[in-house]
């Protein structure tokens, strides 16, 4: 009875018509109490840390909207199944706490989500959140580098939505498209891929005025089923649009979940789709004219930080 209870729970954060921060950390309390025996364990040696996946549980627009878009992705695959008893075959990328597999779950009885972990304790974290709720039978979580998965990991070898929750701003710090590369693969015919595209955006910053002093410009958009190149490169003329010192990069990112969920940089989220900042360097910056044009040059390998990104600033003539 408890667990139906918190099955319920957690539907009714699903199914709202926007996000509810105060039920979601009633969810967030179920995953703890689930993780109450569990021993601290050092995470030095982790790029993304059990907080960090615990942190983007507890921000209740990403959760939610990401939730609504799981959903919204098995609606489509139920109605192209031509048995309505067939099996929607889910493959889940860095997982996490697993709430999104377990939206999966509730939300569809007839489906299977096999989800990847990078990280052994956000692993062994999420694994004790689905045996409490009793959806062991649903999802299967592995300890896998989702960039090196292969046939010889998987109970299946092909899936009827595949998603990647490696999602960070700029296509920075997070191996999205090394991820998404490998994993698409294993993507049925005619099978959602989620995000389907992305589109990044720049801009320049002078701190001292505290103000963006160009226009923002599209750099890359790429549809993430065709593309497989890791290095991102941009060559970018910016008109200046009052006096100032630019010094500041600011990379922001639009995100097509599916057809019909669409996000983007925006302060209301804590952590999803956050802004990649690169400062210019002292020696580089060029004190400017309303109206003249800097030119910017960038490249930078998808997934690295943004402190290896190479830039070079001139002004045109």
């Amino acid at each position: 009875m408890k667990n139906e209870n918190y099955k319920n729970l957690i539907l009714s954060f699903l199914n709202a018509e926007k996000a509810d921060g105060n039920i979601l950390h009633k969810i967030f309390e179920i995953y703890e109490e689930a993780n109450k025996d569990f021993e601290k364990q050092n995470e030095t040696n982790q790029a993304f840390t059990s907080i960090d996946a615990e942190a983007c549980f507890l921000d209740h627009e990403r959760t939610w909207i990401l939730g609504k878009m799981i959903q919204n992705a098995l609606n489509v695959e139920m109605g192209l199944k031509p048995i309505s008893t067939e099996q929607i075959q889910v493959l889940e990328a860095g997982s996490g706490t697993g709430i999104i597999a377990i939206f999966a779950a509730l939300s569809n009885p007839n489906t299977k989500i096999t989800c990847l972990e990078i990280n052994p304790v956000t692993y062994q974290k999420s694994l004790n959140f689905i045996k409490y709720l009793g959806l062991e039978e649903q999802i299967q979580i592995l300890n896998l580098d989702a960039s090196k998965l292969t046939t010889n990991h998987l109970p299946l070898t092909t899936f009827d939505i595949i998603f990647s929750e490696t999602l960070s701003g700029g296509l920075f710090f997070e191996p999205q498209i090394q991820i998404t590369n490998n994993i698409k693969k294993f993507l049925k015919p005619n099978g959602i891929l989620i995000p389907q595209k992305i589109e990044l955006f720049i801009e320049l910053e002078d701190t001292n005025l505290n103000k963006i002093v160009t226009e923002k410009i599209k750099y890359f958009e790429k549809d993430l089923l065709d593309f497989d190149d890791e290095n991102i490169n941009a060559d970018i003329n910016f008109k200046i649009l009052e006096d100032s010192s630019p010094n500041l990069i600011i990379i922001k990112t639009k995100l097509w979940l599916t057809e019909d969920v669409c996000v983007e940089t925006d302060k209301k989220y804590r952590d999803f789709l956050n802004r990649a900042i690169i400062a210019v360097p002292y020696d580089k910056v060029i004190v400017c004219k309303k109206d003249d044009v800097l030119n910017l040059k960038i490249n930078y390998i998808a997934g690295e930080n943004t402190k290896n990104c190479k830039i070079d600033i001139s002004k045109n003539p």
